[in-house]
């Protein structure tokens, strides 16, 4: 991630588009990992993605199970 902005009262705001690309590209590697570990995913993706201060909704879900899983890490 690259700053945003950095302030002396405030530290470092990075820039919440980037993190925003960084959070989604994580859930979708960590959820096509998971499932090749027939683990079950979202919960646990939900979770971490909450703690980032993002809420995912369960049709995201759908759409990366109809997907196939054929999502590519960059």
């Amino acid at each position: 991630l690259v700053p945003h902005q950095f302030s002396r009262t405030e530290g470092i705001q990075y820039n919440s588009e980037a993190l925003e690309i960084f959070v989604m590209q994580k859930i979708f590697v960590l959820s096509q990992w998971l499932k090749q570990w027939g683990i079950q995913s979202q919960s646990r993706l939900k979770s971490m993605a909450q703690l980032l201060g993002y809420e995912l909704d369960d049709t995201l879900f759908d759409l990366i199970e109809t997907s196939g899983g054929d999502i590519k890490s960059g």
